[in-house]
């Protein structure tokens, strides 16, 4: 099969959602096709004899590619440098560390709605209170209740000033 027609099938798991997770499974896979090289000039290769990373099997399932045979590796390498290259990613921040299941499901969303390939980051920032923000390589959104109350600041200690008044 061709890259270009692979790349367009290409699918990743709820799992894998950072480039950090993409730049590791790399490594993985590039450990992984030397494993296989050493392998086939010694004897006949089976799944047995291979050490294979659980997030790289997972990734390898999920696209119906076998780890024993090199060419379906070749191709998933390609896959994974041209999505490092190509990624789209979201930058979300919260106030608390969101659960893996959270995570997943919004991976999912995001899939599924705005594009299959794109990754995410998180990061924490307890000072947002309630809500997140999102940005991108040139938008910045900000759904959080300390931007709710910046924007009305003014009327707030206006009406703390009326209630502490009387």
């Amino acid at each position: 099969m061709e890259l270009n027609v692979f790349y367009d099938s290409f699918k990743l798991p709820k799992t894998v959602y950072q480039m950090g997770q993409i730049r590791l499974l790399k490594f993985d896979l590039a450990s992984l096709i030397d494993q296989l090289d050493s392998l086939q000039n010694q004897e006949l290769v089976t799944k047995d004899k291979l050490k294979v990373n659980h997030l790289l099997l997972e990734l390898l399932e999920f696209n119906n590619l076998d780890y024993t045979k090199r060419s379906d590796l070749i191709l998933l390498q390609g896959a994974l440098e041209s999505l490092e290259s190509q990624a789209q990613i979201l930058h979300f921040s919260f106030n608390q560390r969101p659960r893996p299941e959270f995570i997943y499901t919004l991976v999912e969303w995001l899939r599924g709605n705005i594009g299959p390939k794109i990754l995410i980051s998180v990061g924490y920032n307890p000072s947002l209170g309630l809500g997140f923000t999102i940005r991108t390589d040139n938008k910045y959104f900000d759904f959080s209740l300390a931007k709710r109350f910046s924007s009305h600041h003014q009327e707030l200690v206006n009406l703390i000033r009326e209630v502490t008044e009387t």
